[in-house]
């Protein structure tokens, strides 16, 4: 994938998640597209309600799709399915905070 987000690999998916794939998804289209809360609510229930499908897709508007292959989720322009269309290949993972920073970065 020239970019992708990836998903935790114990099927967690929660707010800080969210907000990380909402922006990942503005990026990934250079601003195309700012996704809405329906959708996102959208996307959520399928990676949550349907943990075990690891290969769908579903149309996150104006002629976006955003595709599931195993724990890597790609958005790209309907019609373009090598992802040419992307200008801005990125790859994101959501770490726990434990794992992003040390002890002397967190304040007290």
């Amino acid at each position: 994938c020239d970019s992708e987000f990836r998903l935790d690999a114990n099927g967690r998916f929660d707010l800080a998640h969210e907000e990380a794939l909402h922006l990942w998804v503005s990026r990934a289209t250079c601003g195309r597209l700012c996704l809405a809360y329906d959708q996102m609510t959208r996307i959520r229930g399928q990676i949550l309600m349907h943990p075990t499908r690891l290969q769908w897709e579903l149309d996150i508007g104006k002629r976006w799709r955003l595709k599931r292959n195993g724990d890597c989720l790609t958005v790209s322009r309907e019609g373009q399915d090598d992802g040419t269309d992307l200008v801005r290949p990125m790859t994101w993972t959501v770490h726990p905070s434990r794992e992003c920073y040390s002890e002397g970065d967190i304040g007290p």
